[in-house]
């Protein structure tokens, strides 16, 4: 059995990622949803779904990100665990693909498919790249490291003892980079799979976790995060044959991927418009020293403003 966790905060388009995991070719499957403060219209939605491989919790209070995240981990029955988010869709053969990686692969703790990123009408943004079928540890964090490669939570199916035998997901504040975080460490042990079908539909939208949080905050997530994954490849990272060349370029490239990481973190600040452009290069300086800001995160969040205002 698979056990896909689905912890819901936002309602707006719970329905349809519950549909999409309810339509699922592959049938072996609990669906565990937990309310983390979303109110009666969870209910409501559940209300219409006569389906018992459905278990519903609630909180009594709302829990911050990771602790429901693992939370809904605790609840998990089956030997896979996948988690899923309330406001993204998987085609219909979404799990079936992962379900057979996993009996190819039997040793591997971690499988993942393609994304296809939408907008809240459903309308396609743009796509992620496609990967081979099997990549180490290092090459999987080397193609993020030079944003080659974009994934996510919900295009994820882990072992479920894997994961909570590593203490469930690594805990980072905001969840900025949690997800890519216990990603690494569970590829760590034998590489990850994946499939280059493009089975999940990420949401880009306004209500995004990403979108949540100040700019100190962002910043703050964004420092903690690198200095996790410094401590990572420096300490823990098992290395294959081969890896040595792709370790010494995955150290190269930090430095502008956390530029960029940081330039992210201040352009969240700005509205699309040219009077809100002045804001961008205000907080650059205003958090300089404090962060070690450079030109490239400056010019990274100038860009991105000055991107969506063309469009």
């Amino acid at each position: 059995m698979i056990s896909v966790g689905l912890p819901v905060v936002k309602t707006e388009f719970f329905e349809d990622a519950l549909k999409s995991i309810i339509n699922q070719t592959y049938g072996d499957i609990e669906i565990i949803i937990l309310n983390n403060g979303a109110g009666d219209k969870v209910r409501n939605v559940l209300e219409k779904y006569d389906d018992k491989r459905i278990r519903y919790y609630a909180n009594e209070k709302m829990l911050p990100i990771i602790e429901n995240w693992n939370k809904v981990l605790s609840y998990a029955k089956g030997e896979y665990f996948i988690l899923f988010s309330d406001d993204d869709i998987a085609e219909k053969s979404f799990i079936e693909e992962l379900h057979r990686l996993s009996q190819k692969y039997t040793s591997i703790d971690i499988f993942h498919t393609r994304v296809r990123i939408i907008d809240e009408n459903n309308k396609t943004k743009y796509l992620a790249t496609s990967f081979p079928e099997f990549e180490t540890a290092a090459d999987f964090i080397w193609h993020r490291i030079k944003n080659y490669r974009f994934h996510y939570a919900p295009d994820f199916m882990v072992r479920t003892k894997a994961l909570k035998d590593i203490g469930g997901f690594v805990d980072l504040p905001n969840a900025w980079g949690s997800d890519d975080a216990t990603w690494f460490c569970l590829a760590n042990h034998g590489g990850i799979v994946g499939s280059s079908k493009i089975l999940v539909n990420w949401r880009e939208s306004r209500i995004n976790l990403s979108s949540v949080g100040n700019v100190k905050q962002k910043l703050d997530a964004v420092q903690k995060h690198f200095d996790w994954l410094n401590n990572f490849i420096s300490n823990d990272l098992i290395l294959t044959d081969g890896d040595n060349e792709i370790l010494e370029e995955i150290k190269k490239n930090l430095g502008f991927r956390i530029s960029v990481q940081q330039g992210n973190a201040i352009r969240a600040a700005a509205k699309n418009s040219y009077t809100d452009l002045i804001k961008i290069p205000l907080l650059w300086i205003k958090f300089r020293k404090k962060y070690s800001l450079n030109v490239t995160s400056l010019g990274w969040a100038l860009s991105l403003v000055l991107k969506n205002i063309r469009k």
